[in-house]
């Protein structure tokens, strides 16, 4: 995996919450993946990723930019930084969502409909 593959896994994760997520391919910008969950939020995520352990926070520049134009917008975007590392070449690789501004851990909204499980539905089963 690499710093590309790294975003692919993070707006997989956020497309599976809902999110319909747009990846910058330009490498430009400070946001690397734009989400959005209709009618909730919109997240702008700078993806740091490492081979050896968890990758350094982002520079001070860099996180500068990140809120800067997440506080620009108008939807108010929130700006979360994704750190992304395996332990090991070839792997399974680990994440951590945090807020830019806090440096707390995030969770993303789950939008997705509920559905009742099969085994509550009544009726049937095999």
């Amino acid at each position: 995996m690499d710093g590309q593959g790294a975003e692919k896994m993070i707006a997989r994760v956020l497309r599976g919450t809902g999110a319909i997520c747009t990846v910058n391919a330009s490498q430009t910008g400070a946001a690397d993946i734009e989400a959005v969950w209709e009618g909730v939020t919109t997240w702008l995520v700078q993806v740091k990723f490492s081979e050896a352990g968890p990758p350094k926070w982002p520079a001070r520049q860099e996180l500068g930019r990140l809120r800067r134009r997440a506080s620009l917008r108008k939807d108010r975007a929130t700006a979360v930084v994704a750190l992304v590392w395996t332990q090991r070449p070839g792997a399974r690789a680990s994440y951590v969502l945090k807020s830019a501004r806090t440096e707390r851990k995030v969770k993303p909204p789950d939008t997705r409909e509920k559905t009742t499980p099969r085994h509550r539905r009544g009726g049937k089963t095999r």
